[in-house]
């Protein structure tokens, strides 16, 4: 032990093992301190870190709901993302999209040929069907170009349904 520690002898007294038993405390509590420090700074990031962009809000035909489409896209050259999400909420409420109740769709990007217009469009078309029933419409492109998409049937606590097509003629 000598060879390896040297005399390692504190102070009081004590011995190559409660030095030894000391040194890797402080190595545990310092790991633990940077574990924690790096866990609050992808927190931090995530919560304050660059935001969706609007492109689109559809209110439904009674007022009291509104469907919100957002774009986010970044990563640069090396890993570029592009995510396309829809979210329902009840028209006075802010829009979050780290709340899990309001989102209802998450998708990739594409773009495509809207037939009704023949103008290029970006996002899903999204449009109301009624006062509590909300249609997404996506291109078939998008489906095989993303490795997972979240569809969900409600939003605002059960409230509004959703359906959703894939269109194969956009």
């Amino acid at each position: 032990m000598e060879i390896l520690f040297g005399n390692l002898r504190s102070r009081e007294g004590g011995t190559v093992r409660r030095a030894v038993g000391r040194w890797l405390k402080n190595m545990l509590a310092l790991v633990g301190l940077l574990a924690l420090l790096a866990g609050a700074a992808r927190f931090l990031l995530n919560y304050f870190g660059d935001r969706p962009s609007q492109t689109q809000e559809l209110r439904s035909p009674d007022g009291r709901y509104k469907a919100v489409l957002l774009n986010e896209n970044g990563g640069g050259g090396i890993s570029p993302y592009c995510v396309d999400t829809v979210a329902v909420v009840f028209v006075n409420v802010k829009v979050d999209t780290h709340d899990d109740a309001q989102v209802v769709y998450v998708g990739g990007c594409a773009s495509f040929r809207d037939p009704r217009t023949n103008n290029l469009r970006n996002g899903p078309d999204v449009k109301w069907l009624a006062a509590n029933r909300l249609e997404i419409r996506f291109p078939q492109e998008r489906v095989g170009g993303v490795a997972a998409m979240r569809l969900k049937q409600y939003a605002v606590q059960g409230n509004v349904t959703i359906t959703y097509r894939i269109d194969s003629s956009y």
